[in-house]
């Protein structure tokens, strides 16, 4: 199954957070409150789950890896393998 990628095609769509996502993102901030979360944080999560796709830009990957959406899947983090990497490395130094 092809998954979407996870960003916006245009200037024209524009996603908007309703009330109910804020208590959504609410959630998500406690339940990873050990890292912690925060809103961007919460709103990749939330933005993964409307557009049905785990693809993401981020160099963040400790904390993003971390985060699951639809609960169980894991984010598949682009640009992040060569970070971490890197960041690996360095944690012998």
């Amino acid at each position: 199954m092809s998954q979407k990628p996870l960003f916006i095609k245009s200037p024209q769509e524009n996603y908007r957070y309703s009330t109910s996502k804020l208590s959504t993102a609410e959630e998500l901030m406690q339940k990873y409150r050990d890292l912690p979360m925060d809103l961007a944080d919460a709103s990749l999560v939330i933005l993964a789950e409307e557009l049905g796709s785990g693809q993401i830009l981020s160099v963040d990957y400790r904390d993003v890896n971390t985060y699951r959406w639809k609960n169980t899947e894991p984010f598949q983090i682009k640009l992040a393998e060569i970070s971490y990497q890197e960041w690996l490395k360095n944690q012998g130094e």
